[in-house]
C-alpha cells in the first residue's frame, strides 16, 4: 500500500516542475448513496444473549451523507493536468430495527448506523477554458480512512427502562474509484464559482470494533461489562468448534460496508499563476488570466 501511494505521489509531483498554473479550489456538497446491500453487521446484545432476535434490514448504504473538501491542482499544459483533493466525508445515519423476545417480554432497539471517511484523492484533470466558463473533468483514485459509529437505544419492561450504547468500528484503509465532471464559471479573472456531479465507488471492510458507552436508565454500565461484549475483532475465517471466552474480545466474520455515492459539490476555484521571466512573462499571464 504504501508503495502505490508513494509512486502516486511522484507521478502527481513530475507536473510541478513545469506548471504554469495552480487552481487552489474548496466547498463541499450532499451525497447520494448508490450500490445499497443488506449487509450490515452490529454488537448489540449485551445483556441477554440467549435470547431470541428478529431484526428487519432496508437495502442501505454508508455512502449517503454530505463532505467538504480542499483541492489543488497543477497544470504543466493549458488543458491537462493532476491534482490532490482532501475529502472529509460525514455519514448520514440510517436505522434498523430490531426487537428481542425473552419470557414472553419485548425489548425494542432502535439502531442506527453511519459512516465517517478521512479520504486523499489523487486525480488528473482536464479543463477547457473559454470566455466566462470553465468545463473540468477529473479521474482518479480515493484512499479512505474510515470508521462506522454504531448507535443503540432501547427499552423494556414497558419501556420504563432504557439502555443505550455506542460501538466504533475502525481499522484498515480502503481504495476507491473517483470521477467528477463539472463547470467552473469566472467571477473575475482569478476568482471562479464551481460546481461539479462527483462520484465514488468504494467500500470499507472494519478490523475491528470496541464499545466506547453502556448505559442503563442513564447510568454508565460500561465497566460492568465482560470483555467480549466491549471488544471485538473481525477475521475472514472462524472455527465453529472454538468456544468464545468471554474475558478475551469476540471474534466475528469480516465483512465490507458499502460507501459508495454520487453528490453535487460547489464551491470556489482560485487561479494561481506561476509566471514565467523573459519576453514570454506577459504573454504567459493573459493565457492564465484568462482562465
Amino acid at each position: 500500500m504504501k508503495n502505490i501511494s508513494f509512486l502516486i505521489f511522484i507521478v502527481l509531483m513530475i507536473p510541478v516542475c513545469r506548471a504554469q498554473s495552480f487552481v487552489l479550489s474548496f466547498g463541499g456538497g450532499g451525497d447520494a448513496p448508490i450500490a445499497r446491500t443488506y449487509t450490515t453487521s452490529y454488537q448489540s446484545q449485551v445483556y441477554s444473549p440467549t435470547a431470541t432476535y428478529v431484526t428487519r434490514v432496508a437495502p442501505v448504504s454508508l455512502g449517503q451523507g454530505g463532505n467538504l473538501f480542499v483541492a489543488l491542482d497543477w497544470y504543466s499544459i493549458k488543458d491537462i493536468g493532476a491534482g490532490l483533493k482532501i475529502n472529509g466525508f460525514f455519514g448520514a445515519p440510517f436505522k434498523i430495527y430490531s426487537e428481542e423476545l425473552n419470557n414472553g417480554g419485548v425489548v425494542i432497539y432502535n439502531i442506527a448506523q453511519q459512516g465517517f471517511s478521512g479520504q486523499f484523492i489523487p486525480h488528473f484533470s482536464f479543463r477547457h477554458d473559454f470566455k466566462k466558463v470553465t468545463p473540468v473533468a477529473e479521474i482518479g483514485m480515493m484512499i479512505g480512512l474510515s470508521g462506522i459509529k454504531e448507535t443503540i437505544n432501547g427499552n423494556y419492561n414497558s419501556g420504563a427502562s432504557t439502555m443505550s450504547s455506542v460501538i466504533w468500528e475502525k481499522g484498515d484503509v480502503s481504495l476507491g474509484f473517483y470521477s467528477s465532471l463539472g463547470i467552473q464559471i469566472k467571477l473575475s479573472r482569478h476568482v471562479s464559482l464551481s460546481l461539479a456531479a462527483v462520484c465514488i465507488a468504494a467500500s470499507y471492510s472494519p478490523t475491528h470494533w470496541e464499545r466506547t458507552s453502556y448505559t442503563i436508565n442513564g447510568t454508565d454500565q460500561l465497566s460492568q461489562l465482560q470483555v467480549s461484549d466491549r471488544y471485538g475483532n473481525y477475521v475472514k475465517e472462524i472455527n465453529s468448534g472454538t468456544t468464545q471466552s468471554p474475558t478475551s474480545p469476540r471474534v466475528s466474520l469480516r465483512y465490507s460496508a458499502p460507501f459508495s455515492n454520487v453528490g453535487l459539490n460547489v464551491g470556489f476555484a482560485f487561479l494561481l499563476a506561476k509566471h514565467k521571466s523573459g519576453a514570454s512573462e506577459k504573454k504567459n499571464s493573459q493565457d492564465v488570466h484568462s482562465f
